[in-house]
């Protein structure tokens, strides 16, 4: 019999993406946005646009739509897609029109034990979190989940049920909405903040009639 080794070859089926980038100007968002989390969490004035019902966000939150209340979360969010999803959906060859619309942004304030539940975004072509003030002790991590669980236990990293991405302040992180997500606790005494934002494809004042139409 031959002694020649028979030669395995794995294919990969299907992978999704992280993509991970300083945010410019990061000294003059920050206290922007750390102005806000004053507001909201002022007691004295009792003004705050948190939502009242639970979600997956174990913190102080603002409004969902905070873009729209708060013109420097709009300004980030426009930023990040204006020059990074495009720039994301151009490399990538997606075959979208080019613009994409800032659905919702909120600001999470997270204090000592806080974090986010794995959870979706449901319809949301892109996500952003942008990691805004990170204690060095906090521990920020961001986490994905496999929708179904391995079959076998592994040691390579690309075969674990979670993976975890470090969190480094100023940092932003873009992913499809889709995937299951969490944020490690703050393991800090300090408070760590975060802005997230939801992107849909912009079809607005476009006309597409064919495959054609977007594929530019």
């Amino acid at each position: 019999p031959s002694k020649k080794m028979t030669v395995i070859t794995p294919y990969v089926l299907f992978t999704d993406k992280l993509w991970y980038f300083e945010m410019p100007d990061h000294d003059t968002w920050k206290p922007q946005l750390e102005t806000i989390e004053k507001i909201e969490t002022n007691k004295v004035h009792n003004f705050s646009t948190a939502p009242t019902v639970e979600c997956n966000v174990k913190a102080a939150r603002t409004g969902w739509f905070s873009h729209e209340q708060y013109p420097v979360i709009n300004t980030v969010s426009q930023i990040i897609s204006q020059t990074f999803l495009t720039k994301i959906a151009e490399e990538e060859e997606y075959e979208i029109p080019k613009e994409f619309e800032v659905i919702n942004s909120w600001l999470n304030i997270y204090k000592k034990g806080q974090f986010a539940a794995p959870h979706k975004h449901g319809r949301y072509i892109f996500s952003a979190v942008y990691f805004v003030r990170v204690p060095q002790d906090s521990g920020a991590k961001l986490c994905f989940h496999k929708r179904e669980k391995s079959v076998f236990n592994s040691k390579r990293p690309d075969q674990q049920d979670t993976l975890m991405v470090d969190a480094k302040e100023g940092t932003v992180m873009i992913f499809n909405g889709y995937l299951l997500h969490s944020v490690t606790p703050n393991a800090s005494e300090k408070t760590r903040l975060t802005m997230a934002a939801n992107y849909l494809i912009d079809y607005r004042d476009k006309k597409i009639t064919s495959r054609e139409d977007y594929v530019s």
